[in-house]
Formats: structure tokens, sequence, C-alpha cells
């Protein structure tokens, strides 16, 4: 199998500062994307696979004290699927992973819609952060197995996922250099 792709992407951002305090970011970025799988024995695996998509975002962040602030964010992102994913998702003809490659349908790329807000503090040698994400995947690809092999199965694009989440952590230094988190 021989794979070409192409790639191109077209990002625009703006940054406001309405006050000292405040700073507000509103972006886009422009996928496009094309896999070309080319049978170097046949024709059974030739394929052109094409996507594109606009991925918004936006955030802010809120400096309350000179040692705590506030950011919420939001965004979207896509990945398209792989030259393996690609070759390997038809149910009915489930392949061996990592080297049996086969015609198989069309996958979706993989939609992401994440949400984040936390607080964070950064004091002269010392810090610390919370954060709470929710982040739901639409399409995500996943290998299912099948067959009689464990390592047999195929790609699918399997609906929604849902990975959420609060994240703490902390960091410093010691006298002497050391530094922990």
């Amino acid at each position: 199998l021989k794979v070409k792709t192409y790639n191109l992407s077209l990002y625009a951002a703006l940054t406001s500062q309405p006050n000292e305090k405040t700073i507000i970011t509103i972006s886009t970025k422009y996928n496009e994307s094309n896999t070309t799988l080319m049978d170097q024995i046949g024709t059974a695996l030739n394929g052109s696979h094409d996507y594109e998509r606009f991925n918004p975002a936006f955030s802010i962040a809120r400096t309350f004290s000179d040692q705590i602030r506030f950011y919420a964010g939001y965004s979207r992102s896509n990945r398209t699927p792989s030259p393996v994913e690609l070759t390997c998702a038809d149910e009915d003809d489930p392949c061996r992973l990592p080297n049996a490659f086969l015609a198989d349908p069309p996958l979706k790329d993989v939609k992401a819609e994440t949400y984040e807000l936390g607080f964070q503090s950064k004091q002269k040698s010392k810090g610390w952060f919370v954060n709470a994400f929710r982040t739901e995947t639409k399409d995500d690809i996943l290998f299912i197995s099948s067959g009689p092999l464990t390592n047999e199965g195929y790609f699918s694009n399997i609906g929604q996922t849902l990975r959420q989440g609060i994240e703490a952590g902390a960091s410093g230094n010691f006298k002497g250099g050391i530094d922990w988190e």
C-alpha cells in the first residue's frame, strides 16, 4: 500500500485585553485533508478520503489578584482517520493488526468539543491549579475485536464518547534547588 496525505490548515486569532485584568481570545482553524490509498498489488485498496472542518475556539482569563487567575474556554477540534484505520474498517472482513490491509468502507473524521475552566496561582516558588474539563467526542474511532484471534477485528466510528474530570496539582521548590510537583 502506498499512501499520500495532503493537509492544509489556516489559523486566525484575535486577542483583546478590555482591561488590565482580562484577556479574551477568539480563534478559528480551518482543516482540509485528503488521504489517497494506492494498492501496489491490485486495486482493492485504492481510495481517496476527503475531510474538511472549521474549528472555533474561545477563551477568557481574568486575574483577581497578583496570585490568582480564573480561566475558561471552549474549543472544537478534529482528526482524520489514519491509513491503518481506513484499511481495516469492515466488520464483515476483520483484519489482523498491525499488518493486514483490506478494502473497507470509509470512516468519518473524529470531532470533539471541549469545555474547560479553572483557577491557578503562581507565587514566588510555589503554585497550584484546579481545572475542570469536559470533552464530547463524535464519531470516535475504536478497534472492535472480532474473530477467533485476540488481535483480529476492525476499526469503526462508534458514535459519542465523553471524557470529563477534575485535575488539581501543586508545584514548588525547596531551598537548595529541589523542585517538586
